[in-house]
Parts: C-alpha cells; structure tokens; sequence
C-alpha cells in the first residue's frame, strides 16, 4: 500500500513557547501544514516573526478545560 498523498497536519498548542515554536518549525521542515495554536495576550514575536518567512497562519484558540468543568 502507497502513502496517502494528503499533507499531514499537525496542531501545535503552546506554538509561541520554546519547545512549541521548535516543533512547529520541526514540522514545516518534514513537510507538515501546521496549525500553531497560542492564547489571547500571549507573546507571539517569534510566531509572527516564522509565520512572515513562511506564511503560516497563527491562530488563537484555549485549548484549557473550561471554567467550571472541574
């Protein structure tokens, strides 16, 4: 059986941290369609900063358990 030919995508949550944005550029270098995930009022300087060299689209999502769910 071949490979599919789809593009994987991997969804990085914490893609503006250190091991985050490691894994995103990680990913882009294997070839991957990257969904980099960060919160509202995080530091995205170094996220900005790939995404401008490689046209990846930044995206705000929480990915934490809802208030109350607990």
């Amino acid at each position: 059986m071949g490979v599919a030919s789809e593009q994987r995508t991997a969804f990085v949550t914490g893609a503006n941290g250190f091991v985050g944005l490691h894994v995103v550029q990680a990913c882009l270098a294997a070839g991957w369609r990257v969904v980099a995930m960060h919160r509202q009022n995080s530091d995205v300087t170094e996220l900005a900063a790939l995404s401008a060299r490689v046209g990846l689209q930044p995206r705000l999502r929480d990915v934490g358990i809802p208030e109350g769910a607990l």
